[in-house]
């Protein structure tokens, strides 16, 4: 692995290079201001990219190319993987974090692995086993700096 330098590295260029690195990684969805399902991306305090994506191992949905229209109807936000988000400064990336802890803390059903480094905060689905969550752990480790 390279190391990037973390100003100008992207949410979608994280999870490319953990593709490359084997994580079974299917669709991604790169969100823009409009398509944000929180509709907070760019604005003020929040973060200012954002991609999810669906893990093969957890994601029940079928991304092969016969269903591709039924995957093009199909809501981003059912996606069964992860998510990174970038953040222009820590304490926004802090807030955030401190944000969805309090949420799933209130409401265990919401649990989800999370990790932030740099200007970057990935979480993840609870579906994943604790060492495949971890899989995605080192490699988000090893690219961010």
């Amino acid at each position: 692995n390279e190391y990037y330098d973390i100003t100008e590295m992207t949410a979608l260029e994280i999870i490319t290079l953990a593709k490359e690195e084997g994580l079974p990684i299917g669709e991604i969805l790169v969100y823009d201001e409009k398509s944000d399902p929180n509709g907070v991306l760019g604005r003020p305090n929040q973060y200012v990219s954002k991609i999810s994506w669906a893990d093969e191992r957890i994601d029940p949905h079928d991304f092969s190319e016969e269903n591709e229209e039924e995957i093009n109807d199909l809501d981003p936000t059912e996606y069964k993987g992860g998510t990174i988000e970038g953040f222009k400064n820590v304490a926004d990336l802090n807030r955030r974090y401190t944000y969805i802890k309090n949420i799933t803390l209130n409401a265990p059903m919401l649990n989800q692995y999370m990790y932030k480094k740099g200007l970057f905060l990935m979480r993840l689905d609870k579906d994943f086993t604790p060492s495949q969550a971890k899989r995605y752990e080192k490699e988000f480790n090893l690219v961010v700096k």
